[in-house]
């Protein structure tokens, strides 16, 4: 099984599967049938081979693992290199586990240009695995990139009334700040004559350097996240309670901000479940407002109101999925900000109360938008035949409530196997801080799980 090229066969095989709609042939309802059940079965395969990254994976090393090099530009000296450690590879995983689901979702949904919906969406899996695994740069760039072509297509085909504005809205923020991380990636190769991200992480570049390549990472990523000043690409493909979900996405993301610029233990463990958690749970609630959707075609709050008469197992779903986003304790959302607030609290209180007057806040526009759209009286004449949640329905969302569960419940099986990655993350900035020889510069090197290939973090990093 270690021989197997694993994250290679993870990244690309939702491309078979794209192959094999291409090449299905009959009428457009035939043809449509068959990529829906294509796209499916490709994508829980996927899942399925994807799992073996976990049930493989050494939790008591901070290295990369499943590794895959192969010349790529050797003039360049650009490889095709993968890999995952303890952070990257809960994203992979999120990522196949949420392509399924989607496509699940859909079925009924999507009933116009179904072949071309469902190669886009299994071709933005590929890209998303792939950005995940990458140890290069230039192969990292190319498949964070790529994921704006499916995206764009996605939006501006099968989007809402104002999807082509969207579409491009989207397209040239996200541009904009990618084209400074190109920049960065080129500096970064004309400075350290590689792109290859483990040598880089032994590379001493100059602290001037290191604040300028910092600003334009940090520029490309804040857009896709997205946080606040550059979010306002999201709400216009949103409307109301879509529009609500996507700012609370914003101030989900706030919180994992926090626990990353905390730089603890805690903090870090707290902002990757978080990060998590809200793969999972924003999901479900976008998936949520979907199911009303696709019956009164309205995603207006003031359309709804006592849901729970009408549709109890929906109620019971939707609430599950906003006690979750609010950090219910037993749910993912709870383990994610207790952890980031208690790192946070170790640095500076402020900052942790300001982290918990936001959860409030958080917590109280989701109650006040379940409050509104499943309890109340009736009294909407079309509400009192809607139907509740179908078979289908239900296959989606169950696996989704499976996960909220036992992330909040048992957060060790996530919190272990990224535990020596965080360590080793957390070891490196400390020792970035100590000067060079100093006790602390010494304690931080031996308390590192890292290992490069000579066994131990490099004597240049260690002052010896």
């Amino acid at each position: 099984m270690s021989d197997w090229p694993l994250l290679s066969l993870v990244t690309f095989l939702p491309l078979v599967g794209v192959a094999f709609i291409l090449l299905s042939r009959g009428s457009e309802e035939i043809v449509a049938r068959n990529a829906r059940s294509i796209a499916l079965w490709t994508s829980l395969i996927t899942f399925l081979v994807s799992i073996l990254l976990w049930t493989g994976f050494d939790n008591d090393s901070a290295d990369f693992q499943f590794v895959e090099t192969v010349p790529w530009i050797p003039a360049y000296g650009i490889t095709y290199h993968m890999g995952v450690d303890g952070i990257s590879m809960f994203f992979v995983l999120l990522s196949t586990f949420l392509t399924p689901i989607c496509v699940l979702a859909s079925w009924q949904a999507i009933q116009t240009r179904v072949k071309e919906y469902m190669v886009a969406f299994l071709v933005l899996e590929t890209l998303m695995v792939g950005m995940f695994a990458a140890l290069d740069f230039v192969l990292f760039y190319l498949f964070f990139e790529g994921v704006l072509i499916p995206m764009f297509l996605i939006i501006g085909v099968w989007g809402g009334a104002r999807r082509v504005y969207a579409a491009f809205k989207f397209f040239l923020y996200t541009l904009l700040g990618s084209v400074l991380m190109l920049l960065a990636i080129l500096a970064i190769y004309f400075e350290a004559g590689s792109t290859d991200i483990p040598t880089l992480i032994e590379f001493s570049f100059p602290v001037s350097m290191q604040t300028w390549l910092w600003l334009a990472f940090f520029a490309s990523f804040s857009v896709k996240v997205p946080m606040w000043p550059v979010h306002t690409w999201l709400p216009d493909a949103q409307e109301d309670m879509k529009k609500l979900i996507a700012y609370s996405s914003v101030a989900h993301m706030g919180i994992v901000t926090i626990g990353i610029f905390t730089l603890n233990l805690q903090a870090l463990q707290g902002a990757l479940i978080q990060m998590l958690s809200h793969g999972v749970v924003s999901a479900a609630l976008f998936l949520v407002v979907g199911v009303v959707y696709d019956r009164i075609h309205s995603r207006e709050i003031s359309r709804y109101g006592g849901l729970v008469h009408r549709m109890p197992r929906y109620a019971l779903v939707f609430m599950i999925f906003i006690l979750a986003s609010v950090g219910l304790p037993g749910t993912s959302g709870f383990v994610g900000e207790f952890l980031v607030l208690v790192g946070a609290f170790q640095v500076n209180t402020w900052v942790a109360f300001l982290g918990t007057t936001g959860i409030i806040l958080g917590a109280a526009y989701a109650l006040w938008l379940y409050r509104r759209v499943v309890f109340g009286k009736l009294e909407k004449a079309d509400l009192r035949s809607i139907l509740d949640l179908s078979p289908r329905e239900i296959a989606v969302f169950a696996p989704l409530i499976v996960v909220t569960f036992w992330m909040g419940i048992y957060p060790a099986s996530f919190l272990k196997p990224m535990n020596a990655s965080v360590l080793n993350l957390v070891a490196r900035y400390e020792l970035s801080q100590a000067p060079a020889g100093s006790t602390r510069s010494v304690a931080a090197a031996e308390a590192s799980p890292a290992r490069t290939s000579g066994g131990a973090l490099p004597a240049s990093r260690t002052g010896s």
